[in-house]
């Protein structure tokens, strides 16, 4: 008889091992997929992203670009204008704002949309608006 009981504490001992097991990883199978999807949700929640993917809103962030360490130049929308603006943990300064019709609507249709190189949309913007400053000091002297 007890080498009965000895067997079935044994059987028991190894079926808790074995239950135990299942569960942790029935556990990880359900919390690591949480845990991944709120990263990548709170990651894109705060880099200003999700703000240039609502629609509606008064003020978007069409796109940025880190700079550095807190230092930042973005693209934003405010009321149909479209400014690029610079960011640092001191400071947030307006370096200057797109005017041409085509860009503007450019800019906003392509919001939130990849393939839209954000370099070459502030390089052609400073282009334009350096050609104007040339321009306006041309014409004054």
């Amino acid at each position: 008889m007890t080498a009965l009981a000895a067997g079935s504490t044994s059987e028991l001992a190894e079926f808790n091992l074995w239950w135990a097991l299942a569960k942790a990883g029935l556990a990880l199978a359900v919390l690591l997929p949480v845990a991944v999807w709120m990263t990548r949700f709170y990651a894109v929640k705060s880099s200003g992203l999700w703000t240039g993917l609502r629609h509606g809103g008064v003020v978007r962030v069409l796109d940025v670009v880190p700079l550095g360490p807190q230092r930042s130049l973005a693209v934003v929308a405010v009321a149909g204008r479209v400014l690029v603006v610079a960011s640092t943990p001191q400071s947030v300064s307006v370096l200057l704002e797109i005017d041409d019709p085509a860009e503007v609507s450019q800019l906003l249709a392509g919001a939130g949309v990849a393939g839209n190189l954000f370099s070459d949309l502030v390089r052609g913007a400073l282009t334009r608006w350096s050609r104007r400053e040339r321009d306006e000091a041309d014409n004054e002297g």
